[in-house]
């Protein structure tokens, strides 16, 4: 058996430096972050705004995937991730998103397709420690 190697960590100071994000922006991110994981709820038509305001920003995407699983649209949220995932094709979110959503449908056989044959984080992103 292969030791993994990698820390997974909540710190967004990587990924706000790739995608130049700003303290506002940030605070923004952390208050829809808040209420998804402490209320299990996301205002859809706020996070709506984001997406527009700040298309830059493949967090508030997601944000807004999640929001339609949240409220049972899960045909929403398949759309908004595949949206997601065609703007930010290295963005993680996205590909675990496609990758639970070939789970949900059985097909199996296309999670390696999104995730990489390894199913490995170091092997799917190298550049990383």
């Amino acid at each position: 058996m292969r030791k993994l190697t990698y820390t997974i960590t909540t710190e967004t100071g990587l990924l706000d430096e790739k995608y130049g994000v700003t303290e506002e922006q940030s605070a923004k991110m952390q208050e829809c972050y808040r209420a998804i994981q402490e209320d299990g709820y996301c205002d859809i038509e706020k996070v709506k705004k984001l997406v527009q305001q700040y298309p830059h920003i493949p967090h508030f995407q997601n944000y807004l995937t999640v929001g339609y699983l949240l409220a049972g649209r899960v045909d929403l949220a398949f759309l908004a991730n595949d949206r997601l995932l065609n703007q930010f094709p290295d963005y993680l979110f996205a590909k675990v998103n496609k990758a639970n959503e070939f789970v949900e449908k059985k097909q199996f056989e296309k999670v390696k397709l999104v995730l990489g044959p390894a199913l490995d984080l170091q092997a799917l992103y190298p550049e990383r420690h």
